[in-house]
């Protein structure tokens, strides 16, 4: 794996899992999402759940949301990349900085009693998750669900409570920066 020099803005910010739920949960329309992708009924932290998702955003009263803003080197983005280039270079950018950010939430789940961390994206925990085969997820201890898969909007979440906004990449060009984000889910 390549690794590449850039800047990392970190954000932070508690809020009411009330609040956040009137603000930027949309169930429905996630899901919706969610049935287009390839991971959906083929990943434990995918939809569809066998659990009320609504009731376990509700099971919980404040959500740490954490985010990671990574500046993309203007080298990167200066050029336009074939579709296997885009893939790799994507993923040697953001795999790294996924698992810093879910080893910090993970650090801070065993800190706080009753608490459950919201990853960034699909688990990938398991080389082959083990719903393919309906069997009992082999990794329930760093299994996590997304913000996203349990109906949070990212973009507005990043909008309304970091004052940021998410660009999306554009036909094999990197965006400006990536953000990721994930959350620490508190009783």
């Amino acid at each position: 794996m390549i690794t590449y020099n850039y800047e990392i803005e970190t954000y932070q910010r508690e809020v009411a899992v009330s609040s956040y739920m009137e603000t930027c949960v949309d169930i429905p329309k996630f899901t919706g999402y969610c049935r287009q992708c390839p991971h959906y009924r083929k990943n434990w932290a995918c939809p569809p759940f066998d659990f009320s998702v609504e009731k376990l955003w509700h099971s919980y009263e404040t959500l740490r949301l954490s985010a990671k803003k990574m500046i993309v080197p203007p080298e990167l983005t200066d050029r336009t990349y074939e579709k296997d280039a885009f893939k790799e270079i994507c993923s040697n950018l953001l795999v790294p900085m996924k698992q810093a950010l879910l080893s910090e939430l993970m650090a801070l789940e065993a800190k706080t009693p009753d608490s459950l961390v919201l990853s960034m994206g699909t688990c990938d925990a398991c080389i082959q998750c083990t719903r393919l085969n309906k069997k009992p997820c082999r990794s329930p201890d760093r299994c996590r669900h997304s913000i996203e898969s349990l109906g949070g909007d990212l973009s507005k979440t990043i909008e309304h409570y970091f004052k940021e906004k998410l660009i999306w990449p554009k036909e094999g060009q990197l965006p400006e920066y990536f953000f990721l984000l994930g959350g620490l889910l508190i009783k």
